[in-house]
C-alpha cells in the first residue's frame, strides 16, 4: 500500500486537520529532516509534513543510522515555528513521545513505554525514535524538526543488522495488521495538535502524561555523556524534561546523554 494524502487527511481528528499547511509524500529521501530542511526556508510554515516510503540515509541521535527496509518503517518529519527561544523547548522529544504514544493508543495498544529522551518501547525492545533538531532564527523565535521513525514490519534482515532488541508494531496491534495511512494519520495528528497546545501552553499537562508511562522511573540506571559517566536509580523527569537520577552525590539533573539500565539492578 502507498501512501495517500486523503486517507491520512481522513484520518486526523477534524480540529488538526487545518494545523496542517503542506504534506509532501515522497517514495525516497536521504532523509526526511535533511530534506525539509533543504526546502525553501520562506516555503516553510508550521505544519509542512514530508513522509517518506524509503530514506537512503536516515539518521537518528548522535549521527547514528536509522536504517530501514522500503515501506517497512513509517518514517515521517514535521516543521514547527514557536515564538520562544530554543532553551524553551528542550523537552520537545518528550512531546512528540507523548503524541506517538496516544497513537498507539488509539490503535489499541497500551504496553508500550517511553525511555527518556527519545525511544519507545514495548517489552524493553524499540518500536519508534525521535530526532528532534532545531535552529535559531530570531532572539525570540526559533524552528523545529520533529522525525519520527516507527517499524511497521521489519524483514528479519534489517532486524540483524540492527542488532538491538526491537519490535515491530504488526506484532503488537490485536489484529496483527499495520495500516499505514491510518497509522500516518493519527500520529500526524497528535503532532500537530501538541505543537500548537505547546506554543499556547507550554509542556506541563504533556509532561504528566509522558510521567505516566516513563520506561525508567524507579530502576537502577547509567548514563554515558562525552563528560561523565553517573549511575543511580530514575527518579523521573524535571519540569524542563531533564532525567532526575538519584546517585550517592545527591539528586542530578541530566540534559543529555544515553541511559540505559544497570546490569546490577
Amino acid at each position: 500500500m502507498t501512501y495517500s494524502e486523503a486517507m491520512i487527511r481522513g484520518v486526523m481528528p477534524p480540529h488538526s486537520r487545518s494545523l496542517l499547511t503542506e504534506l509532501m509524500l515522497v517514495d525516497e529521501v536521504d532523509s526526511t529532516n535533511s530534506a525539509l530542511k533543504r526546502v525553501e526556508l520562506e516555503s516553510r510554515q508550521s505544519g509542512l509534513c514530508m513522509i517518506a516510503n524509503q530514506q537512503t540515509a536516515g539518521r537518528g541521535r548522535h549521527g547514528r543510522r536509522w536504517m530501514s527496509a522500503p515501506g517497512c518503517c513509517l518514517m515521517m518529519s514535521l516543521y514547527w515555528q514557536f515564538d520562544q527561544p530554543i532553551e524553551q523547548l528542550s523537552a520537545l522529544p518528550l512531546a512528540v513521545a507523548v503524541a506517538i504514544s496516544r497513537s498507539l493508543s488509539d490503535l489499541g495498544m497500551n504496553r508500550h513505554r517511553l525511555k527518556w529522551p527519545n525511544d519507545i518501547l514495548v517489552d524493553g525492545r524499540k518500536l519508534a525514535g525521535i530526532l528532534v533538531e532545531t535552529d535559531q532564527m530570531q532572539a525570540n523565535r526559533c524552528s523545529v524538526i520533529c522525525g519520527v521513525g516507527l517499524n511497521l514490519q521489519q524483514p528479519p534482515d534489517i532486524h540483524q543488522q540492527i542488532g538491538r532488541p526491537m519490535v515491530d508494531l504488526v506484532d503488537c496491534l490485536p489484529d496483527n495488521s499495520a495500516d499505514r495511512n491510518r497509522i500516518a494519520g493519527l500520529l500526524l495528528g497528535h503532532l500537530c495538535l501538541l505543537m500548537n497546545e505547546i506554543a499556547q501552553m507550554g509542556f506541563s499537562s504533556i509532561l504528566d502524561e509522558w510521567r505516566q508511562r516513563d520506561a525508567l522511573a524507579g530502576k537502577a540506571v547509567i548514563s554515558h555523556s562525552r563528560l561523565e559517566r553517573i549511575s543511580g536509580r530514575a527518579s523521573g523527569i524535571d519540569e524542563q524534561g531533564m532525567l532526575l537520577v538519584a546517585t550517592e552525590q545527591g539528586m542530578q539533573h541530566l540534559a543529555s546523554g544515553e541511559v540505559s539500565l544497570s546490569p546490577n539492578g
